[in-house]
């Protein structure tokens, strides 16, 4: 009987495949990396704050966001509340520092900024400023295509507020940005 594995053992030679199923490789190879990933669904940021109960009353408040639901300690705590900001959610707890989940206001500054897209900047970040928030950049026409205004809500977390300017494209956009000397790139298509 011969041992299966001299198969193997034997000497290869170079192929020359049906140009038929390069093409097909290649064009599923590019599909493939082309397409999303599939388990992939989205990004949710987690926010800590000294203080989520109030700071849920304030995103509520003065940004529009829908409390799904939260999660509360028997020392009233909370360790979990998940909110949802038009098709959006940011989850965020009060802090837990056993876990390193620290405020910045504890921390003294964030390492995060937020954008939120909404139909009236304007609005949105008076009702903010109104509600406790600090007003970091006056709300104005951006070079970006956003009238748009940043606050630090009083937990510490830098929001950025705007609304689409109507008519701005990517042409306006590079210029724009070639104005203050900057080059817009994009990836290759």
């Amino acid at each position: 009987m011969t041992d299966p594995f001299d198969a193997l053992r034997a000497p290869t030679g170079p192929i020359d495949p049906d140009p038929r199923f390069t093409t097909s490789l290649r064009e599923q190879l590019r599909t493939t990396m082309e397409a999303p990933m599939p388990n992939t669904l989205s990004v949710q940021p987690y926010l800590t704050v000294d203080g989520a109960a109030a700071a849920i009353d304030f995103y509520v408040a003065a940004f529009g966001a829908v409390e799904e639901h939260r999660l509360v300690e028997p020392d009233g705590r909370i360790g979990h509340a998940e909110l949802r900001f038009g098709d959006s959610r940011v989850a965020l707890a009060d802090e837990y520092p056993d876990y390193d989940a620290i405020a910045p206001t504890t921390r003294g500054g964030t390492s995060t900024q937020f954008t939120l897209e909404v139909t009236d900047a304007d609005a949105v970040v008076a009702r903010a400023v109104a509600l406790g928030a600090t007003l970091l950049r006056p709300v104005a026409d951006q070079f970006y295509g956003r009238r748009a205004g940043t606050i630090r809500d009083p937990w510490g977390h830098q929001w950025t507020i705007g609304s689409p300017l109507p008519g701005f494209d990517d042409a306006q956009y590079a210029a724009n940005a070639e104005g203050i000397g900057l080059r817009l790139e994009r990836p290759d298509a």
